[in-house]
């Protein structure tokens, strides 16, 4: 999230806490719905996107996802698997890893 790979604009903080990143607004997916629907139609149409994709796994399988992603390991650089952070995620790094996907073609 963060600075979506299509897009120069960021769309929010994320920080990679120790079970798994948050965004600084906790949302349910039908508040989050409503602010999809109130944005530009290319970033409503990848938010749409990651909710179908994500909003229905579980803690544990999003955990498991995000903390093999570069983004998460290199904020977590140095730190305890169990030691608490507050550090947020760099969007460049988020823009650079999701970048990847869209060259790549995945």
């Amino acid at each position: 999230m963060g600075t979506w790979a299509g897009h120069s604009r960021p769309v929010c903080g994320i920080q990679a806490v120790r079970l798994q990143p948050i965004m600084r607004a906790d949302l349910d997916e039908k508040k989050f719905k409503i602010i999809v629907a109130s944005l530009d139609p290319q970033v409503s149409e990848l938010l749409d996107l990651v909710s179908d994709s994500y909003f229905g796994l579980t803690a544990c399988e999003l955990e498991r996802l995000t903390h093999n992603e570069d983004p998460w390991r290199i904020t977590r650089s140095g730190l305890a698997e169990d030691k608490p952070s507050d550090r947020v995620i760099d969007k460049a790094l988020t823009k650079k890893y999701y970048r990847g996907f869209i060259q790549d073609g995945a």
